[in-house]
């Protein structure tokens, strides 16, 4: 091929590190940027978790209590496992308990003293 031909080595290598200069400044404000909103939604969400989920569950539970867990998780559009998570939190910490089986038992508020 000739030198002044579009389709020459040399402007072919150019091209693949001009996409790769561009793919990694691009990949590198992207990860940036979505790391740090990612994390501020994280922490939000944290946070919420942290504060708000605990009393969410003890009103559910005092407003009826034989609700499951699979009830909480619906009912607070939370998964599962993180609702299981919490009780247990809330049972270690003496602010519910279990009495009877998972199918007949039902959850009781420990009164502070």
């Amino acid at each position: 091929m000739r030198a002044g031909s579009p389709r020459s080595d040399k402007a072919e290598i150019k091209n693949m590190n001009y996409i790769k200069a561009d793919g990694g400044l691009s990949g590198g404000l992207s990860g940036g940027l979505n790391g740090g909103l990612n994390g501020g939604l994280n922490d939000r969400i944290n946070e919420r978790i942290n504060n708000e989920l605990p009393e969410h569950i003890i009103d559910l539970i005092e407003s009826n209590k034989t609700i499951t867990i699979s009830d909480i998780s619906k009912i607070l559009d939370i998964p599962k496992r993180t609702i299981e998570r919490e009780i247990q939190k809330l049972q270690e910490n003496k602010r519910i308990a279990r009495v009877g089986a998972k199918k007949n038992g039902y959850w009781k508020i420990i009164k502070k003293a």
